[in-house]
């Protein structure tokens, strides 16, 4: 099978532009053919690229960008693709190339709340879950600067009308196909994220260590993480990743924790191979939950919010632990619980590594995937 894979980018930065490149790496070892369009914007890794831009034109270019939609349909004649998987298109390659997916088989794998909310988080400045419809609401809860609302409303009613060129869209979890539906966009078929297979993490030795990796943002819920070290002294707490919220979260944190910036993929692996549980106390909705994922497959125990994909990807009492979003009571017995019993996170990591495995990985994500290719091509 021949497919061409579309994203906005392909810089390897983010989770779902990881998650694309193993699943072509996979698709070729699985003997299929395929090219991968992105923008240019980063260091771009795809075959084939278009125009894209985070400067000042960036509102428009997510309104149209003409140059993607003609990057496209060169790519379509040249390439001659059985069907496009598009996984991100709608903050550079923008609506426009929406009417040259309908000449083709096209899936598109929804990792977030893009084709309904203008920010695709669906949070609110002041950290609360949004509950409106996307349109005159963002401007008034004040979530896009007055500038972008226009070309970010504009383009998304495109994508609402367009939206049928795709024969078939695919939710990364049940709670974002439940929301996407919700707000009239229709996701026929389920598929989660999958991680790649790595060698399993030694036995566990030494002090408990607590990790977490994400961007140091509010929505993130670092903060809260923070606070329950405070009350958890005989543990080390780890924070890899760069974000607005670094300076105000290293002058509110004792002495047990520490921030080491942004780390590689490998390096980040290499720091987190003794941690006891990894932290994951997100305040919004998490679409999927990439780095509880990433945990299981290393073999560590997961203590996650129970919320959006989060819950789906962290089994509660078997894999990790469930606490209500920004609970610190909950937080901290959550915490105590594993980090105070090496047992249960050796237990509880070793069932995450068996699910991760067997439901999780590389193989099986691209696997779901070509049959989802093969449903719409008859």
């Amino acid at each position: 099978m021949r497919i061409l894979l579309l994203s906005d980018y392909s810089d390897g930065s983010g989770g779902v532009e990881r998650l694309l490149a193993n699943h072509r790496d996979e698709l070729r070892r699985q003997g299929h053919t395929v090219s991968w369009l992105s923008s240019s914007v980063g260091a771009a890794e795809a075959d084939r690229l278009c125009f894209g831009t985070t400067g000042k034109l960036r509102g428009l270019v997510q309104l149209a960008n003409p140059m993607a939609a003609g990057a496209l349909r060169r790519a379509i004649a040249e390439f001659r693709p059985d069907v496009v998987h598009v996984a991100m298109f709608l903050t550079q390659l923008s609506p426009s190339v929406l009417p040259v997916l309908a000449e083709v088989p096209s899936v598109y794998h929804a990792q977030w709340y893009r084709p309904i909310c203008l920010t695709g988080t669906r949070v609110l400045p002041n950290g609360d879950a949004c509950t409106h419809r996307a349109g005159a609401a963002c401007l008034r809860e004040r979530c896009v600067p007055v500038q972008d609302w226009l070309p970010l409303s504009w383009g998304l009613q495109r994508f609402r009308e367009r939206k049928g060129a795709f024969r078939l869209i695919v939710a990364n979890s049940g709670y974002v196909q439940r929301a996407l539906g919700e707000w009239g966009c229709e996701a026929r078929m389920v598929i989660p994220c999958g991680v790649e297979t790595r060698p399993q993490r030694p036995t566990l030795t030494g002090p408990p260590l607590a990790v977490f990796a994400g961007r140091l943002v509010r929505e993130k819920g670092a903060h809260v993480l923070v606070e329950a070290a405070r009350a958890l002294p005989e543990a080390r707490f780890v924070f890899a990743g760069e974000g607005p919220e670094r300076m105000a979260l290293e002058a509110q944190a004792g002495p047990n924790v520490e921030f080491t910036g942004h780390l590689s993929r490998e390096a980040m692996e290499t720091r987190f191979a003794g941690a006891w549980v990894q932290a994951v106390p997100s305040k919004w909705q998490e679409p999927f939950g990439l780095t509880a994922a990433e945990a299981q497959m290393r073999g560590t125990a997961v203590v996650a919010s129970a919320v959006g994909g989060l819950a789906e990807v962290v089994r509660h009492g078997l894999t990790g632990l469930t606490v209500p979003a920004g609970d610190m009571g909950a937080w901290v017995a959550a915490l105590r619980t594993i980090l105070t019993n090496r047992e249960a996170a050796e237990r509880m990591g070793q069932a995450g590594r068996a699910h991760a495995e067997a439901e999780l990985g590389m193989e099986q994500f691209t696997s779901r995937f070509i049959k989802a290719y093969r449903s719409i091509l008859g």
